[in-house]
């Protein structure tokens, strides 16, 4: 099913980022123990940089038993560190909270960063952060691997003190992203530490600087990082590329009528060869709905595959018509299995396609019912799908907020 395939993008992101992530994360990076679930109150996450802080067009990537899904959190321990580092970390116990955001496309007259590090921990006293800052360039040198990181002037002092670092054999996965700077310093007991790669070590500096002032602020009035601010859901459908017209079900789908709320849970243009043939656009909701969408012309095309045919053409499927706001629909119920034969019993799959202002939105559609995919839940009704097709409406394009 090309709707279950959402995410797709932010995987190879990721998978590309691999490389990276033992040098981003900084303090919070060093070997710790698996990270168990934990509360999003953690104190150290309160004084990260936040999506917010960003440009637009990044997102937290979630990597299973890796990161939680946003941030790790957990105690540090030492990791082919010098002697200096093991002796502060066996004294202070540090622990701190890391993660990186990595950028799905680039807005126009944004500095945009390919990959964009934030860690920060709360050394628990004056003594222990002046300790850990003065280890702070054995720690970045033990996680980029014993490459020697070369320290320069820093380019502003954040905080009480600051140290600048620069890396200048970044891993190469994105055009123009192969040199990085990091920047470290301590505010009172607090230590923090920013990384950014980017075309130039002089580009890299300036956004670390900007970067480091924005997290300075969660430093000296820490809050909780909330989930709402987290959301990423709908940040590849903010893509400025995609210029084919989104219908959807809003952030949240609440249609009532003993139904439950369906929440975006991603949305994207399907790179290949993952999409159906001419398919535009997918998005991925809870409660098992899922909405593919072609241009008129496309799905002509697309109906004269294969693939098309499952299911809609099975002898035992019937449908109605639906005149729905904006345009109509059809809404069809068919048999799960023993389908050749029409068992006398009622319908198992319902999907539904919506003919909208020159788009066709095909609703839990799938060309591979026997593959694990059937999209069974509570919308999988006739009322269900008359819900969806009925509420469906065009997304606002985006706005991209600039400085």
């Amino acid at each position: 099913m090309a709707g279950a395939l959402g995410g797709v993008c932010k995987r190879a992101l990721l998978l590309a980022a691999i490389p990276l992530l033992g040098a981003i994360a900084a303090f919070g990076l060093l070997q710790g123990a698996s990270a168990a679930p934990r509360s999003p109150e953690d104190p150290a996450e309160r004084m990260v940089l936040r999506l917010h802080d960003l440009p637009h067009g990044y997102f937290l990537p979630y990597f299973e038993g890796f990161s939680g899904g946003e941030f790790s959190c957990k105690p540090i321990r030492p990791f082919k560190s010098t002697p200096a580092v093991t002796r502060f970390v066996r004294r202070f116990s540090p622990k701190g909270c890391w993660g990186i955001y990595l950028r799905a496309y680039r807005v126009p007259g944004a500095a945009s960063p390919p990959v964009v590090g934030t860690g920060a921990l709360d050394a628990g006293s004056l003594e222990a952060a002046e300790a850990g800052f003065a280890v702070s360039g054995n720690i970045l040198n033990a996680l980029v691997e014993d490459e020697r990181l070369q320290e320069v002037t820093p380019v502003a002092t954040i905080g009480d003190a600051t140290r600048l670092f620069h890396w200048k054999h970044v891993p190469r996965f994105f055009r123009n992203g192969h040199l990085g700077s990091f920047l470290v310093w301590r505010s009172g007991q607090a230590l923090a530490v920013v990384f950014a790669s980017a075309g130039t070590l002089e580009a890299s500096d300036r956004i670390v600087e900007q970067l480091a002032q924005r997290q300075q602020t969660h430093i000296e009035s820490p809050t909780p990082y909330k989930r709402s601010e987290r959301d990423t859901s709908e940040v590849f459908l903010d893509d400025p590329a995609l210029t084919f017209p989104i219908y959807w079900l809003g952030r949240n789908f609440d249609p009532g009528h003993g139904l439950p709320v369906a929440r975006l849970e991603s949305g994207e243009a399907p790179p290949r060869p993952y999409a159906l043939p001419r398919q535009k656009l997918n998005l991925r909701y809870s409660k098992n709905v899922y909405l593919n969408s072609w241009t008129s012309r496309g799905w002509k095309r697309f109906l004269q595959t294969p693939g098309s045919r499952i299911m809609r053409t099975w002898r035992c499927t019937e449908s109605i018509e639906l005149e729905i706001p904006g345009g109509h629909a059809r809404v069809f119920a068919a048999q799960g299995r023993d389908f050749d034969v029409c068992p006398d019993r009622p319908p198992s799959l319902f999907f539904a396609f919506a003919y909208l202002h020159g788009t066709v939105t095909a609703v839990n559609f799938v060309s591979c019912p026997h593959c694990g995919q059937v999209p069974y839940g509570p919308y999988n009704s006739l009322r269900g799908m008359k819900e969806v097709v009925r509420g469906l409406r065009l997304r606002p394009e985006p706005v991209y907020p600039t400085g």
